[in-house]
């Protein structure tokens, strides 16, 4: 059993609330979106400063970002956690989530997919195109864990470059990229680009003329991997200038939406109501995600059921492992092998959570909105037992009270 005591705390020299991350990554890419447009002031430091190295990454016991150390100390880390954690200690300025069900519950579960597919095409046009962009991937990573300055040792970036390089390489087939799956990742890319350029041709954010936790979940892959790296960003350019206008726009803290001449900050689409290019977007999303998810699903199940579960015991032996098994499905016709990751189930049951703090008339209205995009099945996959986060990792939290 774990203490009650969820965080660690930590000294906090910089008087400000602190967010660890480095320009190349799609979740610290996600949280920073979220810091800026929820309004919530902090100082950002990458991973490689030296408080990081001395007193961050020993409490969290891996060298990962995205995290935060507010200013008591406490530290914060995985991009869930890190909203759920600033909307619980009303930190934020502004509200992310839109209030009406419909748009709400679409929001989390494009939040949740946008963070677990599209990690794939980061992933895939980062490295499976690794010899046409080596020098900028090199420079940003030696950039962002050992820095520059007066200090800067070039020898050094280029050493932890390369390692993180061929560490990388070597997990690609984890998330089903391989020799057999690159045509469909490809096209599955630039697919999603044609959706995405449509809407923002008519619309500055996802939900209308305010931003939401979906568009920073959808920036996590834009603004580090497919806008600024050199190879995907080409594609984007050519084919979707809009797409890279807005991952421009989810940098910025106010609306940056000057183009938009009848646009109004700060609202969503009246009336509950999605476009119907977000609803091609998530028909999408839904289409080639749920075969992954309901694999991993079973993969999952399997293995929980062979645990002993005890409530707050860490589900994996070691924070630094995610998988609990291999997964096969298939994509438009094409086999693909993935993990299954403890942190999805953790990140779907947050969407279950929302769905059922819904009224049961909205939960109806939802569930049909839902179903006529493909995406209902979502709000279907539970696990027969809850999961937490403690301590920076997910644990057991006991059996899963089916909603009434």
């Amino acid at each position: 059993m774990t203490d009650a005591t969820p965080y660690t705390t930590a000294n906090n020299p910089f008087g400000e609330l602190v967010f660890y991350g480095w320009a190349g990554s799609f979740y610290a890419s996600k949280t920073r979106s979220y810091l800026r447009k929820a309004k919530v002031p902090f100082r950002e430091i990458a991973m490689g400063h030296p408080h990081y190295a001395t007193v961050v990454q020993p409490v969290i016991e891996r060298p990962v970002v995205p995290v935060i150390q507010t200013v008591d100390g406490v530290i914060v880390q995985d991009s869930n956690d890190i909203a759920d954690y600033i909307t619980a200690h009303n930190l934020a300025g502004r509200n992310l989530v839109p209030a009406t069900p419909v748009q709400q519950i679409t929001a989390h579960i494009l939040d949740f997919m946008f963070s677990e597919m599209l990690p794939r095409f980061a992933l895939f046009t980062r490295w499976s195109h690794y010899h046409t962009q080596e020098h900028f991937v090199r420079d940003t990573f030696g950039a962002s864990i050992l820095g520059f300055g007066a200090h800067a040792d070039s020898a050094s970036r280029k050493f932890v470059a390369d390692t993180v390089r061929d560490s990388a390489i070597n997990i690609l087939t984890s998330f089903g990229i391989e020799q057999s799956t690159h045509q469909l990742i490809e096209q599955q890319y630039r697919d999603f680009l044609d959706l995405l350029s449509a809407h923002f041709q008519v619309y500055p954010y996802l939900f209308g003329f305010a931003e939401s936790v979906a568009d920073c979940a959808l920036n996590g892959s834009l603004y580090p991997h497919l806008a600024r790296d050199p190879y995907p960003g080409m594609i984007m350019r050519e084919r979707a200038p809009q797409v890279l206008r807005y991952a421009e726009r989810m940098c910025q803290q106010d609306f940056d939406m000057p183009e938009y001449v009848d646009a109004q900050p700060g609202r969503f689409v009246e009336g509950d109501g999605l476009p119907e290019t977000l609803k091609a977007t998530v028909r999408f999303m839904a289409n080639e995600y749920l075969p992954e998810l309901k694999a991993a699903f079973a993969v999952f199940e399997d293995w929980a059921s062979q645990q002993e579960r005890a409530p707050g015991t860490p589900l994996l032996p070691v924070k630094v492992a995610r998988s609990v098994g291999r997964t096969e499905f298939k994509v438009r016709g094409i086999n693909m092998r993935c993990i299954a990751q403890t942190n999805t189930f953790w990140s779907l049951q947050r969407v279950h959570d929302a769905f059922d703090s819904l009224t049961q008339s909205d939960q109806e209205t939802v569930r049909n909105a839902c179903q006529s995009m493909g995406a209902s099945e979502i709000l279907d996959l539970r696990p027969a037992h809850r999961l937490a986060r403690h301590q920076y990792a997910e644990v057991w939290a006991g059996p899963t009270v089916k909603p009434t």
